[in-house]
């Protein structure tokens, strides 16, 4: 069908509307009902893009992403989660709600601080994550 799958990936997703378009990484988790869309039809234009997953990426039951999407390596996108159009995620980080925004960074607990191996994060959110490190 044209998709590029890496290798033991756990598929139990709705749909995954244009294959051609979409790269999914190796020991990705795509769980239940969760939904892979790069089409959209906005204005009355029909706009398409790639979707591309990195390795060990999480999708949790019933999330969302549409297209144009790229996720770095170990990304997690909760449960019931939007993941909007043109997204670009920092690898080892999670995501949550919808529109969906970044809620925990892993790297954050290396020796570099959650600014330097997160660069996306604001300033309330270092706050949260350095709270949550400890």
């Amino acid at each position: 069908m044209g998709m590029r799958v890496g290798r033991k990936v756990f598929d139990c997703s709705r749909s995954i509307t244009e294959r051609s378009l979409t790269e999914v990484g190796d020991y990705a988790n795509l769980n239940e009902g969760c939904v892979l869309q790069a089409h959209s039809l906005e204005e009355g234009v029909f706009k398409s893009d790639h979707i591309r997953l990195g390795s060990g990426c999480t999708l949790g039951p019933g999330a969302f992403v549409h297209y144009g999407v790229t996720m770095g390596d170990h990304v997690v996108l909760d449960a019931d989660s939007f993941l909007m159009k043109g997204e670009v995620l920092d690898p080892h980080t999670g995501w949550r709600g919808n529109p969906a925004k970044m809620v925990r960074c892993q790297a954050a607990v290396a020796a570099a601080g959650p600014v330097a191996a997160c660069p996306s994060i604001g300033a309330a959110d270092e706050h949260s994550l350095r709270i949550a490190a400890e």
